[in-house]
């Protein structure tokens, strides 16, 4: 095994530890069939993504791996990036105690089969971004050591932070799929972070990267087209 091939499966490990921890201790029981739905899927799509990036572009997958110990990446975007991984825990963790130990809100079979469908749109979106965008860094950083230049294709001819709006979407599709309306309060709070990042980076990018203030002007919108 590669050097550096050992780090990443371990935090692989390591992901998928804490996932099932906070999906199902708070539930007290493996006995919560839409979390293993939400499970395979994010862990089908996660191998995909990994697949398609090692085969067609193994230089957009080592920035992914290594983005957070770069020089140049910002430092809030570490807090925000850590206060996200934390809100998705909570949120896990509070629709695991809802949906199941507790039942404290009730969630129809029709609205879980429509949040799990409707994941369609944001999945295939956050694909078309990885074709379109060789600089889709885990951290907001401008990558002069890899020619870092502005992508105006694809999705990003519509909005300028079409990943952004992908992850949103996901966030507060959750719940509902998972089967809690109580998991709807800290999804609200991730959505927000991201779209405090959306602003930030945006911000960032029109400072330091050349050629994006010109790409601004031509599409005005950050996520939704015609709101912002």
């Amino acid at each position: 095994m590669k050097r550096k091939t050992l780090p990443v499966v371990l935090r692989a490990i390591l992901v998928v530890a804490v996932l099932l921890a906070a999906f199902f201790l708070p539930a007290d029981g493996f006995d919560w069939p839409e979390a293993w739905v939400v499970l395979g899927g994010y862990l089908m799509v996660s191998l995909a993504a990994l697949v398609w990036m090692k085969r067609h572009d193994p230089g957009l997958l080592q920035e992914r791996i290594e983005s957070g110990s770069k020089p140049n990446t910002k430092k809030w975007d570490n807090r925000i990036m850590a206060a996200y991984s934390l809100g998705m825990l909570v949120m896990i963790v509070v629709c695991g105690l809802d949906r199941v130990r507790f039942r404290w809100s009730q969630v129809s079979l029709a609205v879980t089969i429509t949040a799990f469908a409707l994941f369609t749109f944001p999945v295939m979106l956050i694909f078309r971004v990885f074709l379109h965008n060789r600089f889709l860094s885990e951290r907001v950083r401008i990558q002069n050591d890899r020619g870092h230049r502005v992508c105006t294709t694809g999705p990003y001819a519509r909005v300028r932070h079409p990943m952004y709006l992908a992850i949103i979407t996901l966030v507060l599709l959750l719940p509902p799929a998972l089967g809690s309306l109580y998991g709807l309060l800290p999804a609200l709070l991730v959505a927000a972070l991201f779209v405090l990042r959306t602003y930030l980076e945006d911000r960032t990018l029109l400072r330091e990267l050349e050629g994006y203030e010109e790409y601004a002007r031509r599409v005005r919108y950050r996520l939704v087209p015609g709101l912002w």
